[in-house]
């Protein structure tokens, strides 16, 4: 008798390196891949940024041509996992058919979070996620649209970004009194946000929405300050929430997320999880990543070790974001208590070193024109993994070399 399946839920980067994991390390059984859209996987963070811009009909797909034209992996488009069944093994699809796996990986991802507020016409009222959103969005983007942006994060100011770039009217509306706070201090953040002031982009900070009025003039977006917005097409970017709701379904544990091990096994030992869905032990803490990369990487570790291996998911995070002509790019876990020492570069070219009190580099945020700190960056990656220490002074010395600062843990003790 044929070996029952193992089943890939999830139609993300994260499910495909799975895939490529699984391959990666032998298994080579019968793949069912359940894919909830009806395209491939395809490269979500150009969805808003260069996606946006473009005249492509569909983001470029993410899987390699091997996976593709393997005849073991059975790729179920346009399927919906509707129901769990941990306990005797079976998935069912569509509402209807069942499948039985010998093993499973959830990476449902996660959804935008949206408003749904009285009195607002809801086709004005769009969220970014998927492919569709962006294609439904893009033609909004012109030099007659007004356009509020809900949300001051990474994604809110790349759509304030492509959409300012296309000529749109621009104001965001952030519940905090800076941007970005949630991923970068505040002398990083600031040189975005004066970009955006010189494109044209207007802020609201320390905002909220206190009611708003749907007409044929637009949506009339009333500030608890009581200054009043009118809009074409409000875009909510104000985070997002794991799709967690096939895990609950099988009962497995939940912690801001799908609750996994080191080894990103959930709470019943054939399931696994990657990607935006699940949270997970690293560096003493549970946390959840959303970004490419920790997709990338949480979905090979978690197919290598349905193969057998034991590997532990210890990943350094990094995230980047493109706005305008400035690349910013972040690195490391900053942990609780740290010192910030900045580093200024440029114009707008600067470098934060997030140290733990004993001085130790344990993360590292910048910005500046193009790819122009990626260099930085990648120097940080083997300093944050030797436990490198520096000394603050050097670090903010712009007539010494930066990497000066860095001595090994190990010189430094």
């Amino acid at each position: 008798m044929a070996a029952d399946p193992i089943v890939i839920i999830g139609g993300g980067e994260s499910a495909a390196c799975a895939i490529a994991g699984l391959r990666s390390e032998g298994y080579r059984g019968p793949v069912v891949w359940v894919c909830e859209e009806a395209i491939h996987a395809y490269e979500r963070p150009t969805l808003s940024k260069q996606f946006l811009g473009s005249g492509d009909a569909r983001p470029s797909s993410v899987i390699p041509a091997e996976l593709l034209d393997d005849p073991g992996i059975d790729i179920r488009l346009d399927t919906r996992a509707t129901h769990l069944d941990a306990g005797n093994r079976l998935v069912t699809l569509n509402g209807s058919e069942q499948i039985a796996y010998s093993g499973l990986l959830l990476a449902t991802g996660a959804e935008a979070r949206d408003l749904d507020l009285p009195g607002r016409n809801p086709a004005r009222w769009l969220t970014l996620r998927r492919a569709s959103d962006a294609a439904r969005l893009r033609p909004c983007l012109n030099a007659q649209s007004r356009i509020v942006i809900v949300g001051a994060g990474l994604i809110g100011l790349e759509l304030a970004a492509a959409a300012r770039m296309a000529g749109a009217q621009v104001t965001v509306i952030e519940s905090q009194d800076r941007p970005l706070a949630r991923v970068l201090p505040p002398a990083i953040a600031d040189i975005a946000l004066a970009r955006h002031r010189r494109m044209g982009v207007a802020f609201q900070f320390g905002a909220s929405i206190a009611g708003v009025e749907s007409g044929p003039e637009g949506e009339r977006i009333v500030l608890g300050s009581g200054a009043e917005i009118t809009a074409d097409l409000v875009l909510v970017a104000i985070g997002s929430v794991p799709r967690t709701e096939l895990a609950e379904s099988a009962g497995l544990a939940i912690a801001n997320g799908v609750a996994l091990d080191a080894q990103l096994r959930t709470s019943h030992p054939d399931i696994w999880a990657s990607g935006d869905c699940c949270a997970f032990p690293l560096d003493g803490r549970m946390v959840r990543l959303e970004s490419w990369e920790a997709a990338r990487l949480l979905g090979e570790i978690a197919g290598r070790n349905m193969a057998g291996r034991a590997l532990q998911a210890d990943i350094l995070p990094w995230f980047w974001s493109d706005q305008y002509d400035l690349g910013i790019q972040g690195l490391g876990l900053p942990p609780d208590g740290a010192t910030v020492v900045h580093r200024t570069l440029g114009p707008d070219s600067a470098l934060a070193f997030v140290l733990c009190p004993e001085g130790r580099l344990r993360a590292i945020q910048g910005i500046g024109p193009e790819t122009s700190i990626a260099k930085h960056i990648k120097r940080a990656r083997q300093f944050i993994r030797d436990g490198a220490v520096s000394d603050p002074a050097i670090l903010q010395d712009a007539d010494q070399s930066i990497w000066a600062a860095f001595r090994p843990l190990a010189v430094a003790s």
